[in-house]
């Protein structure tokens, strides 16, 4: 029974600690909804594999007892800010040369590392949650982030589906993408820079 009620704690924590660090994650997820060029696919696939890559960091560094210093945090600021300058400039010169129209949509990967930059300060709060779990308690916080990111993939799609709310997100979506990918890097830069 003892062991039982600690796993159930470990989801309650896990589930805490997913919500309070990845609320501003689910203001980019709105975002990329909107953005009738990017693929749900590659929303779906590079959120998933994101939030694995920053769990699996945060348990690694968790084991080893390391820091990473907020100069390597920040720099990844760069990527967001170079992904909403590049989609920024594509949609630019797409709309100069309506002979030659250009999807320009992020893939999985770009989905992905914006997804880790976005999420890199979340690295700081993991790392010293998971120095003490034990590996049931680290599976249950895993399995409870996996529920978490689909949740927040079902709310940003529901938001953006909304009447109301998706026409006006749809019709802005493509213009504010890349504003929020800007956003979030400097974000990034000034908070860890």
């Amino acid at each position: 029974m003892g062991a039982a009620l600690s796993l159930l704690a470990d989801a309650a924590v896990a589930a805490g600690l997913f919500a309070a660090t990845n609320v501003d994650d689910l203001v980019v997820l709105v975002a990329l909804e909107g953005d009738r060029a990017t693929s749900s696919r590659a929303i779906v696939a590079g959120q998933f594999v994101g939030i694995g890559v920053l769990t699996a960091l945060s348990i690694g560094l968790a084991r080893l007892a390391l820091a990473l210093p907020d100069g390597a945090v920040a720099a990844l600021g760069v990527v967001p800010i170079a992904l909403g300058i590049r989609m920024w400039w594509r949609r630019r010169t797409s709309r100069a040369d309506d002979d030659a129209p250009v999807r320009t949509g992020l893939s999985a990967i770009a989905v992905t590392a914006l997804t880790v930059a976005n999420g890199a300060d979340n690295v700081a709060a993991y790392t010293p949650a998971f120095t003490t779990r034990s590996p049931a308690g680290l599976l249950v916080t895993v399995v409870v982030f996996g529920i978490g990111t689909a949740a927040w993939l079902v709310v940003a799609r529901g938001i953006v589906r909304h009447r109301r709310v998706g026409e006006r997100i749809a019709r802005w979506g493509e213009r504010l993408l890349p504003l929020v990918l800007v956003a979030v890097g400097v974000l990034v830069l000034v908070h860890h820079g």
